[in-house]
C-alpha cells in the first residue's frame, strides 16, 4: 500500500505496490515503478492473480474526523469500503 498525500480520487489513479507472499518479493505496476524511492519488480501481464486486485484509497480529514474513500471499479461485486 502506498500512502499518498492526495485526495482519494487522485490517489486511486496512483501506482500500486504489493508484497507477494508466494515468492516474497515486492511488485508494482508501471506507474509506481517511475517513483525513484520504490524498489520493486513490475507485475507480469500474465499473472492474473496479481493483476486481479481491488484498490482502495482513504484519507482522513482531521478537521471533521471524516474519512473519504475511493475504490476502483475493476470488480463489480465489491461495492463498498470497509476497514478500521
Amino acid at each position: 500500500m502506498l500512502v499518498l498525500d492526495l485526495e482519494p480520487g487522485e490517489a486511486i489513479a496512483g501506482g500500486s505496490v504489493f508484497y507477494d507472499y508466494r515468492d516474497e518479493k515486492a511488485y508494482c505496476d508501471r506507474e509506481a515503478k517511475r517513483i525513484k524511492a520504490i524498489s520493486c519488480t513490475v507485475v507480469r501481464d500474465d499473472d492474473w492473480e496479481a493483476n486481479d486486485r481491488v484498490v482502495m484509497a482513504v484519507r482522513r480529514r482531521t478537521d471533521h474526523g471524516d474519512m473519504v474513500a475511493a475504490i476502483n471499479d475493476k470488480d463489480s461485486t465489491f461495492n463498498y469500503a470497509v476497514g478500521y
